[in-house]
């Protein structure tokens, strides 16, 4: 049997399958893939939208973590400013320069020079109760070399005893 017999002899079922076939096709290339590209894209879309929904999740809990970090730090330096920096400048000073005379007291008490008399003192076993030794201490503050940043600080100390 040949194709073209066949063809003849069936051709009450065949043009039928032929023209659903291309239906099919035309339909397909019509309809069917283009709703399948918008249907792609708009997964594509949907997941770019969650992940944005993601990334902005996280930058508000960002936000609100650095505004409770901001309360937070503004608490501190408030507590700061009250009960640990003095109130003013000469309070600032004072402290300052009670830690320097202290070095100061310390350095020339641990050294082995002999403390000189104080003049105006008429003799040096008095019976008077004694005085607690005095120091002086001079700072001299140098401007910053062109090298350095930082100005440099000359302490001199001298103690005199009674």
């Amino acid at each position: 049997m040949s194709a073209a017999r066949i063809f003849q002899e069936k051709r009450a079922l065949i043009w039928p399958i032929l023209v659903a076939l291309i239906v099919n096709l035309v339909v397909y290339a019509i309809v069917v893939y283009p709703l399948s590209k918008k249907v792609a894209g708009g997964e594509q879309a949907a997941q770019a939208s969650a992940a944005a929904l993601a990334a902005a999740r996280r930058d508000y809990a960002a936000a609100r973590a650095t505004v409770a970090g901001k309360g937070q730090a503004d608490v501190e330096l408030e507590k700061f400013y009250s009960e640990v920096l003095p109130p003013d400048v000469s309070g600032a000073r004072r402290i300052t320069f009670l830690r320097i005379e202290q070095l100061a007291t310390r350095r020339a008490c641990s050294s082995n020079a002999r403390p000189r008399a104080r003049s105006g003192s008429t003799t040096a076993t008095s019976s008077s109760s004694p005085t607690p030794p005095r120091s002086r201490v001079s700072m001299r503050v140098f401007a910053a070399s062109s090298t350095t940043s930082k100005p440099r600080l000359n302490f001199s100390c001298s103690r005199t005893c009674s």
